[in-house]
């Protein structure tokens, strides 16, 4: 789904409309194009947006491909690698890894300079293991475009799948290297800073770890403020994530308070770090329940049951608290009280003439 669309035949008698068709959702552009009168690339569209609705499936999609093979002719169609190339997505929609391997190739002989097929053979080389072959491919295409960001990211992967010990800082630097106009920006951005993250997580009790959650920090910071990032729901997701790996590190003892402390007076105001756990725990709740509430919105069960895990965080992670008021009775004092409701039962009433109280 996430490989690009060829370009459709200059000859074909839709190629003015499909030039100008908008992405939409397939579902929707099925609909759009439903009276189209059939052609070649009408029916090579029809397959790639079965493919990627999920109402339909490889069969439905495939009948559209045959179709297409129907009007090139039996004579043309070994040779057009448009047919190739849709074949190749047709297998790995049905995970024929191999498969679409052969056909992609065929495509890239046949246009070994574009794009598309060093994308598609990159995929290919990733799935089956084939690291160093993926990160060749990938890094054709971003070398020549570093704006593509399916090329960076590709590459991004390639690199810290061969887990060497410079991989994290080579897929960051792939990431990086997204210019900032390029609208894979904000994505590229926001995968550099996961790959710090689990970097802290995976750490254990490193040295580096205050350090690397310096730079963890800076780079949301840019995020939120220079490279797009400017959705309130997004932006709170990175931070619990973010907040996450600085709890993380404080629990296993690679990070101390003083070290917190110095982390907070580091980092841009802006992100709201607090300089102590206690402070930490209490955001990092309230931002659960803010996620949680996020969660909570849709109605789909998946959604809802997302909704209580992270009210179970929230609840989890928040620091306890007892706190004594003038007007209240001294926490002793409400413990002992609900002690004994929970032994005599609600209708017991304790000295004072009050039920016995929950403990706070």
């Amino acid at each position: 789904q996430r490989l690009p669309v060829p370009r459709p035949d200059p000859h074909d008698e839709h190629h003015a409309e499909l030039s100008r068709l908008a992405d939409a959702a397939p579902e929707a552009l099925l609909q759009h194009i439903g009276d189209w009168r059939a052609s070649t690339e009408v029916h090579l569209l029809r397959c790639r947006l079965r493919l990627r609705n999920p109402a339909d499936g490889p069969e439905a999609a495939e009948r559209e491909l045959r179709a297409a093979e129907q009007r090139i002719g039996s004579q043309r169609a070994p040779y057009d690698w448009r047919l190739h190339w849709h074949h190749g997505l047709l297998a790995l929609a049905r995970d024929q890894v191999r498969e679409a391997w052969r056909h992609f190739d065929r495509v890239y002989a046949a246009i070994p300079g574009e794009y598309a097929p060093k994308l598609a053979l990159g995929h290919c080389a990733e799935r089956l293991g084939r690291r160093h072959e993926a990160l060749t491919f990938y890094e054709a295409v971003r070398l020549r475009n570093p704006s593509l960001g399916s090329a960076a990211f590709g590459a991004a992967r390639a690199r810290l799948a061969r887990d060497g010990e410079r991989a994290r800082e080579e897929a960051v630097r792939e990431l990086d290297a997204v210019p900032q106009h390029s609208r894979h920006r904000t994505a590229a951005r926001t995968a550099a800073v996961r790959i710090g993250i689990e970097y802290v997580r995976r750490a254990g009790h490193d040295d580096e770890v205050p350090q690397r959650l310096h730079e963890v920090l800076g780079r949301l910071a840019l995020l939120f403020h220079a490279h797009g990032l400017t959705d309130e729901e997004a932006r709170v997701r990175m931070t619990v994530e973010v907040w996450e790996a600085v709890e993380g590190a404080l629990d296993r003892g690679a990070l101390d308070a003083d070290g917190l402390a110095a982390l907070s007076a580091a980092a841009d105001p802006r992100l709201g770090l607090p300089p102590d756990e206690h402070g930490l725990r209490e955001d990092l709740s309230r931002r659960y329940v803010t996620l949680a509430h996020q969660a909570a919105r849709s109605a789909s069960p998946e959604d809802a049951a997302v909704a209580e895990i992270l009210l179970d965080r929230a609840y989890e992670v928040r620091p306890l608290a007892y706190r004594h008021h003038r007007d209240s009775p001294w926490l002793g004092k409400r413990v002992a009280d609900w002690l004994r409701t929970v032994a005599y039962g609600p209708s017991h009433r304790t000295p004072s003439g009050s039920r016995g109280q929950s403990p706070p």
